[in-house]
């Protein structure tokens, strides 16, 4: 009976890959035929702009289904041949219905299509529409896409299937379970490493993203007193186009400053005569000051101050140096100088970046 029912399981449990699989198979070609090729009057498509949104997202599917023009009445969204894009599909929404054809105008457009939509170039209607394959394919063109969204789950499947065999074959040969076993270790070691790997990507990725929008803030009009990183005063900001980064500065307060963002430690005030020391972290991952030591002679860096005064500096010289040197805190108030520092903790050494400023603005 026990093997009846594993047999069975394991019977519909391939018929349902199968069955996603030729699913999947059946809409790719269909995405890649010609307009006029429909499989029992329907047709997936996969909208190519963003004049729909934000119901209906650059990149997501929607089935349409061929003819039905005299029904189509007011608020429809149907698909068409568009004579401004030279004959291409467009699908938008049917504001107007009149005897000439239907006025079209896309949802997040201002004004609509400039041409009326004729029985000629009229395709079909929406019969079914998902954003899932926009969030998908948005994600699969993202750095590490094709890990996230298709080795990983490929992974994971195999790990299911690796589970399912050890429990089916736990009483075979020992060498045949050991091996099965090490599979679903590896597998699994592997699906955490790659998963961590992603994750720590995306947690940068999202830092370095809303850290450079609290600084664009900065750099605007906005009222200063609205600025704020995790109760931290914005006081300025710093931007190095080598190394791709634009961070708000925050004054130090406590080695956990050092987490937030890059940190006004000592010395000068921002753009003030003297010298200004800026710390930051060294992280895992292109965050903060990770990648300071790529920094060479000539490379530029951009401060702006709680005046919104902008000063470039320019690279002078670059060190290391032990954690109480105490020199790089020098001032000369004859000079307008910027020191930047890589900090971890435990870490023996530091790294110095010392500019000088070039230009005012």
């Amino acid at each position: 009976m026990k093997k009846v029912i594993n047999k069975v399981l394991s019977n519909t449990f391939f018929i349902v890959c199968l069955a996603i699989l030729t699913v999947v198979v059946v809409f790719c070609v269909l995405l890649g035929r010609a307009d006029d090729f429909y499989v029992f009057g329907y047709k997936p498509f996969i909208i190519a702009t963003g004049s729909m949104e934000t119901n209906y997202m650059a990149n997501s599917m929607v089935v349409v289904k061929k003819g039905g023009y005299d029904d189509v009445k007011k608020g429809d969204v149907i698909a068409f041949r568009a004579q401004a894009m030279g004959g291409k599909m467009a699908f938008h929404r049917v504001i107007e219905v009149t005897d000439a054809g239907f006025t079209t105008k896309g949802d997040h457009n201002m004004v609509a299509d400039p041409a009326l939509v004729a029985r000629d170039n009229y395709i079909g209607r929406e019969a079914f529409h998902t954003n899932a394959t926009a969030y998908f394919i948005n994600e699969l063109n993202r750095p590490g896409g094709f890990v996230r969204v298709i080795a990983l789950p490929v992974l994971a499947i195999m790990l299911i299937f690796a589970a399912v065999y050890i429990i089916r074959n736990w009483e075979a040969d020992i060498r045949v379970k050991l091996l099965a076993v090490f599979g679903f270790v590896l597998a699994a070691s592997i699906l955490v490493l790659v998963s961590y790997v992603l994750w720590n990507g995306k947690r940068v990725e999202y830092t370095n993203e809303t850290l450079a929008s609290l600084a664009s803030r900065f750099n605007s009009s906005e009222p200063l007193a609205n600025l704020e990183l995790n109760n931290n005063k914005v006081i300025g900001t710093l931007k190095i186009e080598t190394l791709g980064i634009n961070y708000p500065i925050i004054k130090y307060s406590s080695p956990d400053s050092l987490e937030q963002s890059i940190t006004w430690f000592a010395g000068a005030g921002l753009n003030e005569n003297g010298n200004a020391v800026l710390a930051g972290n060294l992280a895992n991952g292109k965050l903060f000051f990770t990648d300071l030591d790529y920094l060479r002679k000539g490379d530029k860096a951009v401060v702006v101050d709680a005046s919104r005064h902008k000063v470039e500096y320019v690279v002078i010289d670059s060190f290391v140096t032990d954690p109480n040197d105490k020199s790089v805190l020098r001032q000369d108030r004859a000079k307008r100088e910027l020191t930047l520092i890589s900090c971890q903790k435990d870490l023996g050494d530091r790294y110095i970046v010392k500019l000088e400023a070039k230009q005012l603005k």
